[in-house]
């Protein structure tokens, strides 16, 4: 693990104070993983690449107390298909869908 003293918020992850951050690598009890930037208070991811294991699906983007959340996140799935956009609380809120049959730009709603 590498340590970043990071005076300014990481770019696209909502954090009002400036964070200490470190890279690191980590598994989870489910078998995903994760590699990227964490707080070195909380120990949560702040920016990187999590591959799911269950589904081999991977996203890589901004997180924000443990949720997919923040600008520029690239979510690709085993399927070959793709988001590209911004993720709001673990969900896409807006950007482009890309599937082998049709390519969807906009807002997406729950």
């Amino acid at each position: 693990d590498s340590l970043e003293d990071k005076r300014t918020p990481h770019r696209n992850t909502f954090v009002s104070e400036p964070v200490l951050l470190k890279t690191t690598t980590k598994q989870f009890s489910n078998g995903d993983e994760f590699s990227g930037l964490v707080d070195v208070i909380t120990g949560e991811p702040v920016h990187g690449k999590k591959t799911y294991k269950a589904t081999g699906n991977v996203y890589e983007g901004p997180f924000f107390q443990g949720n997919r959340h923040g600008e520029d996140a690239v979510y690709r799935r085993k399927d070959g298909s793709k988001f590209i956009g911004t993720y709001q609380n673990d969900v896409p809120l807006k950007g482009t869908l890309i599937t082998d049959i049709h390519t969807y730009c906009g807002s997406f709603f729950r």
